[in-house]
């Protein structure tokens, strides 16, 4: 249940791209790690959920990372180029988790896989 938690906090903040009292964009890792949950989240999607109808993960990192360029994020900062590595590490962890697989793919589907919608 513990990945669910922390995949829970990155969904409530991503849908936030400034923060709300001081407006300000959230740091760069903030971003990568946000961005990396969904990512990831998705990895266990397609691989636990037997998604088949989302893209390669090469594709839904590209989509991950047009997310956070739509947000105005700087999508180049170098910290994006670990987006990858921390995707999987999220993936790694989902799948080690204790939480039964049918729950993770009810909150998937319900939290994630809205941004990959063809």
């Amino acid at each position: 249940m513990g990945a669910l938690v922390l995949l829970t906090g990155c969904q409530q903040n991503i849908h936030r791209t400034k923060d709300v009292q001081s407006g300000a964009i959230p740091a760069v890792e903030q971003q990568v790690q946000q961005l990396s949950a969904i990512a990831g989240g998705s990895y266990y999607l397609k691989e636990k959920c037997h998604r088949s109808d989302l893209p390669s993960n090469e594709q839904l990192l590209a989509q991950v990372v047009a997310l956070g360029a739509q947000r105005g994020w700087p999508t180049n900062a170098e910290e994006y180029q670990q987006l990858s590595v921390k995707s999987e590490k999220v993936f790694k962890a989902l799948v080690a988790d204790g939480t039964p697989v049918e729950q993770q793919c009810r909150y998937f589907n319900q939290n994630i896989s809205h941004f990959f919608q063809q």
